[in-house]
Order: C-alpha cells, then structure tokens, then sequence
C-alpha cells in the first residue's frame, strides 16, 4: 500500500488550494458511509496534479509543501516516501524531469535537515518536567514548547482561559486536530480583536506565515472557540489588520 496520504477533497467542495486533490464521493459501502479513496489512489491523483503540464511556472515547491503541511503522520515518512514516489515516476534522461528531480531532491533534503534539527532542539529543550503536561505538535513545525509558552503567555496569563483549558485546547487542535463537538470559550475579553491579534501573531510571528495555510490557521480560532468565523478571521489575516 502506498503511504503516506495526500490532501484532498470530494469535487462538490471548494479546494483550500490549486493544488489539492480534487475527487468523486460516489464511492459508499454498506449503510451508506462514504468509501474514502486509497494511497494509491490519491497518489494517482498527486501525480496528474505535479506531473500534468511539466510546467515551468507551476510551483511544485509549494504543491509539495502544501501536502506535507496537510499531512498529520510522520512528517520525516512523508518526505521521504514523496521523494522515492516522485522520482520514480520521472524520466532523468528528459531535461525537464532532470530540473523537477532537483526541485523535488532539494526540497526533500531541506525538509529532512529541518525535521532533524527540530528533533534535536526537542532533546536539548524538553518540556517543563514538574508541568506534567506533554502533547505532539501535528499542526506545524513549531516546537511543542514554544506553542505552549506562547498560547499561556497571551491567553492563561491574561486570564482568557484556564490552565486546564489551555492544556485542552492544545491536545485537541494540535495533537489530535479534530474539531470538537462543543466549542471552548473565552472569559474577561476586551474584545474580539484583541483575541485574533494573538491568534494573528501566532500564525505571522511564531510560524512565520506557511505558504498557502492561512485558512488553517485562522481556523485555530474559528473552528474551535465560540463566537469566531474562520472565513471573517482569515479574511482580517489578509488584511493584515492587527
């Protein structure tokens, strides 16, 4: 089986990207639950997606970094299992694939070493050990620590959220990433525009703005407290408004 999964969507939704993977949702099993498509089949799709025109204004770093920011496994697997994937499908003696096998070698090669220094930041940085609180960063590539200092510096400390709320918060939008069924709330906020400020220098300063994800993180607001749109936050964040 082909691992790892690409980003996609079913064809009556709107893509988040040129470059996700539009497909069908025909496909039902028993009692009616969708048949969500394999790896291979996605990598298909991944391909006619990179490969289709072999054109030199398609930015296929950004396709990949799409992806692999999408992607909420092992980030090392996906790089290199892209890597190996890709390069087997071209044809190094064609110009062109010689120049596509470079962009895709040296994005792998940048992604790798990026990954290994972070593991390493990870050892000689540990979390707190008398917070007894520890969670995986599966939504970016910042360190686990510096979200936690962040988020208790602007939302604990000025009282916005409790400790215990702070910790639930984070497990649930960053580790786990699912959206929760009752969304948290805030308490003692001046306003809503001082709580998107955080959420906005989050995404600009600390993340240092990801190509191509910034419905994702304005989605760390909307999607899981009340009283907050994704749409009107990532709006505000092209804006540049705060």
């Amino acid at each position: 089986m082909i691992r790892p999964y690409y980003s996609y969507c079913y064809n009556d939704e709107e893509p988040e990207s040129q470059y996700q993977i539009l497909t069908h949702k025909s496909f039902r099993g028993k009692g009616g639950s969708l048949i969500k498509p394999t790896g291979e089949e996605l990598f298909t799709k991944f391909c006619g997606v990179f490969f289709t025109h072999r054109d030199p204004n398609f930015d296929y770093e950004a396709c990949l970094d799409f992806h692999y920011n999408k992607y909420t496994g092992n980030k090392m697997e996906f790089v290199t299992s892209t890597r190996r994937l890709l390069l087997s499908k071209l044809k190094i003696d064609d110009f062109i694939d010689q120049e596509i096998a470079g962009i895709i070698s040296q994005w792998s090669k940048s992604k790798l070493n990026s990954l290994n220094l972070k593991e390493d930041e990870s050892k000689s940085n540990p979390q707190k050990e008398g917070s007894g609180f520890n969670f995986e960063n599966n939504f970016d590539n910042v360190n686990q620590e510096k979200v936690y200092q962040y988020f208790s510096t602007e939302l604990v400390n000025s009282n916005y959220l409790s400790e215990e709320e702070l910790r639930d918060y984070l497990k649930t939008a960053f580790e786990k990433r699912e959206t929760p069924k009752s969304k948290f709330s805030f308490r003692n906020i001046p306003s809503k525009d001082k709580v998107m400020k955080v959420f906005y220098s989050f995404y600009k300063d600390i993340a240092g703005k990801p190509h191509g994800r910034q419905k994702d993180y304005a989605g760390l607001l909307g999607e899981y407290f009340q009283g907050f749109k994704t749409s009107t936050i990532s709006t505000n964040f092209s804006k540049s408004v705060y």
